[in-house]
């Protein structure tokens, strides 16, 4: 009789790898901007946090944020704002009505952060509309 063993998901010294997630919020939705007129975001409206697991358990976080479809060119990003931490809330952006402005306007937006423990590095990331009703 003969006896094997395997191992399931852990690195060297018994410790998990390196994995990440990003939460999801919903679309960003700007409502009764008047045409012609800019409306900046407020720190907080757009919130991500992302979640480390495994690895040596010290992490590093590093955000980007960029625009990646705006067709009417009403939205920038105004302040990438603090990119260093676990939760990413204090990005800004500029969104501009158009002097008559359709029924919708909509730009797309990707965001990802890059995690690390100081020996692997993991990339978590997600997109989201912004929407000017």
């Amino acid at each position: 009789m003969s006896f094997g063993y395997f191992s399931v998901g852990f690195g060297a010294g018994g410790k998990a790898p390196l994995s990440g997630s990003i939460s999801n919020p919903s679309d960003l939705i700007i409502e009764g901007i008047s045409p012609g007129a800019t409306h900046d975001t407020t720190p907080g409206q757009i919130d991500y946090t992302a979640t480390a697991s495994g690895g040596s358990g010290s992490y590093t976080y590093s955000w980007s944020i960029s625009e990646t479809r705006d067709d009417t060119n009403n939205v920038a990003t105004l302040s990438l704002g603090s990119q260093n931490a676990a939760q990413y809330n204090t990005a800004t952006l500029r969104c501009t009505q158009n002097a008559s402005p359709p029924p919708l306007t909509e730009a797309l937006y990707h965001i990802e952060c890059e995690i690390s423990d100081g020996a692997t590095t993991v990339i978590v990331q997600t997109d989201f509309n912004v929407l000017m009703v």
